[in-house]
């Protein structure tokens, strides 16, 4: 992937979330006087909304970048996955009450895993958002995990729109990447995807991907299991 078409595809996913932002604040700077209290919390959302999807993709990039140059701390220890899905689940709630998406913790309350946190929860952080991301209204999200021997298998599964065929080729390679829209006009580059996935090979994992499409997506990657 040449990096003026990287380049591009960032500048393109940064342009509207800041178009919000200006629009919105442009309108509480003009008209803050003349502006109802149900006006100002819709525009104060819609600019918080804004800031978040702007925070979350530089971090995205700026968690990328020092992968590719090796420059990441790596802190392998015992995780509890329970507890950990749950934390990240319980920081996906507000999108997914947006479109009344239920969410579930299905892993079992044993099974742990020697990981990174931080990698831990960016991966699982990225899976489920991105699960909310192409669900339906009123969809499912569910994280399980099976024990294989020697390693634990993390499993996010949404049953929203699902992934072509095609599509599904081109996930975890960076010169494939483009910017697309989650059912409820979402943004994003599949950056989020690319990383997930660095973070699973630093740590000895592998992930797959399974997908129908309109019946929904399985996002599953592998960890080290910790033997008791």
């Amino acid at each position: 992937m040449s990096k003026d078409k990287f380049l591009s595809i960032l500048a393109h996913d940064l342009k509207s979330p800041f178009t919000g932002l200006l629009g919105l604040s442009e309108m509480l700077v003009n008209y803050l006087n003349d502006l109802t209290k149900d006006e100002m919390r819709e525009f104060s959302s819609g600019i918080f909304e804004s800031a978040k999807v702007i925070y979350s993709l530089i971090d995205n990039l700026l968690l990328w970048t020092r992968v590719q140059s090796g420059r990441i701390d790596f802190d392998p220890k015992p995780r509890n996955l329970r507890q950990t899905v749950q934390e990240v689940l319980f920081l996906s709630e507000t999108n997914a009450l947006k479109k009344n998406i239920s969410l579930f913790n299905e892993v079992d309350p044993s099974f742990t895993a020697v990981c990174d946190k931080n990698m831990l929860e960016m991966i699982l952080r990225n899976l489920i958002s991105n699960a909310v991301k192409f669900t339906n209204y009123a969809g499912e999200v569910k994280v399980t995990a099976n024990d294989l021997g020697d390693l634990i298998e993390i499993s996010v599964t949404d049953n929203g729109v699902g992934i072509s065929a095609d599509n599904l080729g081109k996930l975890f390679k960076i010169e494939s990447i483009v910017s697309s829209e989650g059912t409820n006009n979402e943004q994003g580059t599949g950056m989020g995807l690319l990383l997930s996935r660095d973070f699973v090979e630093i740590q000895g994992g592998k992930i797959r991907v399974e997908s129908e499409p309109n019946l929904g997506t399985t996002i599953s990657f592998t960890l080290p299991a910790h033997v008791k």
